[in-house]
């Protein structure tokens, strides 16, 4: 059995094929192409008109952005699976394996991309998304002023779901390589919407740095946080969650602060909202209750809790003995992935 070794991290590698310079550089080069600005435009005026998809927009603004963190239980981020041609090359024996799920009508680079997704457990994941029709539907129902606070801005979704409302954003994420996106995002939407009223302020920066200017402004603060460990974004000196940090530290550091400056950013009567969901640790079944120290904290701070919101995410897969289609001798089982958001009031 060989064994791929990069970064410091050996995985081994069952199963390979020996890829052309011309086919290593062709994934790289598909992979990243961005779509036709029009496309874009055309989901972006969809938006505007209650639409929620934005596959388009996903692949022109954040796609590379995204690609640089490592998903769940993943060694590696795709960013660096694409550019390291091992990890190619056992990829290229995944998708060769198995014509039904990856047949010949799909290039290289597609066949790869849906390996990413589906079965890149180990080596590289796509990460997901928070949906957008779920973000603009919370946002519709408890923005009371018309001021919004995304204390973890992630992949424009709640952004887009502010603007859908016409609801003013503010955001704080410290990737410094999303920041300007999500900027270039919405100066994008509004040159396109021009009926479109609502303003934008994002700052990069941890959502545990207090903004004065914000003090109480908001209407809603909601948000989905990070999950400690669970995925790690890596871009930014600021980020809540480090290499080795233990989840004591990362808790300590990261949710009394951050929620005590939702609640100082709230008018009274404004909502705070939180999506997480705990989870257990795959490699030592230590279990992180983050449900319960973020719903602890609230009520330490002050805020009321009010109800339980349920949300249905997008599917998940990963490999199993059960369900779905067949891969590798397994079959793909699509998980149930219901979270719920906790809604408090000041």
């Amino acid at each position: 059995m060989a064994k791929i070794t990069f970064k410091g991290i050996t995985q081994n590698s069952s199963i390979s094929k020996t890829l052309t310079d011309e086919e290593f550089a062709s994934i790289k080069e598909e992979y990243y192409k961005k779509p036709d600005f029009e496309l874009v435009k055309s989901q972006l005026k969809s938006i505007f008109n209650g639409g929620v998809k934005m596959n388009h927009i996903y692949d022109y603004y954040f796609k590379e952005i995204m690609s640089k963190c490592i998903g769940t239980r993943a060694s590696w981020s795709i960013w660096d699976g694409i550019h390291n041609r091992e990890i190619m090359e056992y990829f290229a024996g995944k998708v060769d394996s198995n014509k039904k799920v990856f047949p010949d009508s799909m290039s290289l680079a597609k066949k790869i991309e849906t390996a990413f997704r589906l079965c890149g457990i180990r080596y590289c994941v796509k990460l997901p998304n928070f949906p957008l029709k779920v973000a603009s539907e919370i946002i519709k129902k408890y923005n009371i002023n018309g001021n919004y606070y995304d204390y973890s801005c992630g992949w424009g979704t709640r952004l887009l779901g502010s603007l859908q409302n016409n609801v003013n954003y503010f955001g704080t994420d410290p990737n410094n390589e999303l920041v300007p996106m999500l900027k270039s995002l919405y100066n994008d939407f509004k040159d396109i919407n021009l009926k479109n009223t609502s303003t934008c302020d994002i700052k990069c920066q941890g959502s545990q740095v207090f903004v004065d200017e914000w003090k109480g402004k908001m209407g809603l603060c909601f948000s989905s946080p990070p999950y400690f460990s669970l995925e790690d974004y890596g871009i930014g000196n600021e980020q809540s969650y480090k290499k080795g940090m233990s989840y004591q530290e990362w808790r300590d550091g990261y949710i009394p602060q951050t929620i005590k400056n939702c609640y100082e950013y709230l008018i009274s009567g404004g909502y705070f909202i939180f999506n997480v969901k705990s989870f257990k640790d795959y490699k030592t079944k230590e279990i992180y209750p983050l449900e319960q120290d973020f719903f602890d904290e609230a009520l330490k701070v002050g805020f009321n809790f009010i109800k339980t919101e349920s949300m249905t995410n997008n599917k998940r897969c990963h490999g199993a003995a059960n369900g779905g289609e067949y891969l590798d001798g397994k079959k793909i089982m699509f998980s149930d992935n219901d979270e719920h958001m906790y809604v408090f009031r000041k």
